[in-house]
This record gives structure tokens, sequence and C-alpha cells, in this order.
């Protein structure tokens, strides 16, 4: 079954962002090859119409829809790129990516916590770790690396992100694949996968390096 990206994928994510039943199809999700520069072929106000109708950090918050920023999270900070550190003027950024999740296939209707990933990016390449929190607090060990790159051939509009994760005490690793959203107060929106299965829907945002010190990735990832 064929399905039209400009038809499936405001619905597939902004009913996933709203906290209604997640059952559409994986079909766009699922596809590493697709393009993921949503507004192309794809009318902004369209988007906005769709994240405004209930875009929410916690369980009864809601937004005006006028303004689709009122809940984006404190100390938000855009994913970096080839920019030079604020801190120290190298390339090497550091900072954390805060993961939510719904789990496919199991009737949960919103987001919670899935990991704080520690995150050093430099030129593209990422390396990350489990923070000190999910370590201390829910016994989550991992170590895994990606790469920040363009949404598609042609454009350089980096924003497809892709990461994988090797948990300290199991064999199937963890992808979690990820594409900026413009038009969302959370920087991405895609899924993550255990082995080749389809595990969760997942959205993040990126903080930088007081989230890192912060969250103890110092002890993890190191100071520079």
């Amino acid at each position: 079954m064929k399905f039209n990206m400009k038809t499936v994928l405001p619905i597939v994510m902004a009913v996933a962002h709203s906290g209604k039943a997640v059952s559409q199809p994986l079909d766009y999700l699922t596809d590493e090859n697709q393009s993921v520069h949503v507004s192309e072929g794809v009318e902004s106000n369209e988007l906005n119409t769709q994240f405004a109708a209930g875009d929410s950090f916690g369980v009864g918050d809601s937004l005006e829809p006028s303004d689709t920023n009122a809940a984006r999270p404190d100390g938000f900070e855009p994913f970096p790129t080839n920019g030079l550190d604020p801190i120290d003027g190298n390339r090497m950024h550091r900072g954390v990516l805060y993961v939510e999740s719904i789990p496919i296939g199991q009737g949960i209707e919103v987001y919670t916590e899935h990991y704080n990933v520690c995150v050093k990016a430099g030129k593209r390449l990422v390396v990350v770790s489990n923070s000190k929190y999910d370590n201390i607090h829910k016994n989550i060990n991992f170590m895994g690396k990606g790469t920040y790159k363009t949404s598609y051939l042609g454009q350089n509009d980096f924003g497809r992100l892709r990461i994988t994760l090797q948990h300290y005490y199991e064999n199937k690793k963890e992808h979690l694949l990820l594409d900026r959203i413009e038009t969302s107060s959370y920087e991405f929106y895609g899924h993550a996968k255990r082995g080749k299965d389809n595990s969760h829907y997942i959205r993040a945002y990126f903080k930088g390096i007081e989230a890192y010190i912060a969250e103890g990735c110092e002890d993890h990832l190191g100071k520079y």
C-alpha cells in the first residue's frame, strides 16, 4: 500500500505528538532513505496547525494555537553543526540529548523519559554515552556513536540524526532514528529500534554544556 508523504507524515507526527493513539503505519518512519526535510512539499502552516493542536511537555499542559513554541523546554539549543564551541573555541561540542518515548503497540499514549544521552559532537560525528542520572536511577548503561547529516542528497540543511547504542549487558543494539522538525517545540521526532524491531516512537531536544556538566557526562565522556 502506497502512502502520500504529504498526507501521512503530518498525521503520524501530530498524533504521536498530541498523545493520541499512535497506530498509524510506520512506512515513513522506518524508511531511512526517505526525505526528512518535512517542509519540502508540505505547507508550513499545515504543520504549524498540526503541532499546535497538542504540543505539551507534561500531561495536562496545553498550547495556544498561535504559538507552537510555548512548550519549548527551558535551555533548549539547536543541535550543534560545524560552528565553534562557545566555551573553548574548538569544534567539539558537548551537551545532552533528552529523549522521550512512547512504546509501539502497547496502547500507551503519553511520552515519558527514555534516555538523557551525553553527547560529544564534532564535524558531523556524534559520540554518546548514558548519563549519570540514567545509570544511578534506571541502571541504564551504554556507549554509542552516530552521525548528524544532510536530510537528503543535494540539500545542505543538516537535520538527520542517527545514533547506534550498545548497551553493556545486551547483545542487540538500539538505534535512535531522528529527524529535525522545524515547526515543533521539540527539535527531533522519529523512532527507536532494538535490533531490527521497531520499539518506540521518540522525540528529543538538545541542551548544551551546562546540561553536560549537570548530568555527570564528564565522568563518561570527559571534560574536553
